[in-house]
């Protein structure tokens, strides 16, 4: 296995490879090291730097989408939502063919050891809340408003404000 670091806006992220083929993406708090990046890894860093800077909406690499069959079929589901949009986890449970199975989407979905890729970020709430994401729900907020700033997200912050606007002017 080998693996290589980017630095990003909301912190680093490691790549892991295997013969070729992109078996991990992590956030992590580890160092950015200068490493002997395979061909695969410099080319994933590559578009993940394109990404971050609003240049790819699109991946094109070799991934392995892992886990129980159920969970590899609800990740290969959320690879259809586009670049700027989002869709529920009942949108996913309701697509995979199995409308009672959104907490279980939700849990595929936290297993997802290839997020940005197999981009987990653009499922959230029916009701458009931010909720539980494996990189943490202000990752989620930032990668789903870096791709589409127009957004009207329900985040934690937002559900107080309007709480908090409610209790001091009596609205």
């Amino acid at each position: 296995m080998n693996n290589g670091y980017i630095k990003t806006g909301i912190g680093n992220l490691e790549v892991i490879e295997d013969r070729g083929i992109i078996r991990e993406l992590n956030f992590t708090d580890k160092k950015v090291k200068k490493s002997n990046a395979s061909p695969i890894i410099k080319r994933c860093v590559k578009q993940l730097e394109e990404y971050f800077a609003g240049k790819r909406k699109i991946f094109d690499l070799p991934v392995k989408i892992s886990g129980t069959p159920f969970q590899q079929k609800v990740l290969k589901e959320v690879m259809k939502v586009g670049y700027g949009e989002t869709a529920s986890y009942q949108d996913i449970a309701k697509r995979i063919g199995n409308i009672k199975a959104v907490r279980a989407v939700g849990a595929a979905n936290r297993q997802n050891k290839v997020p940005l890729i197999s981009p987990c970020h653009r499922i959230i709430g029916k009701d458009m809340s931010v909720k539980g994401y494996a990189g943490k729900q202000r990752v989620k907020t930032f990668l789903i408003t870096l791709e589409n700033p127009k957004i009207k997200l329900k985040t934690p912050f937002s559900i107080l404000k309007r709480r908090i606007v409610k209790l001091h002017y009596n609205v």
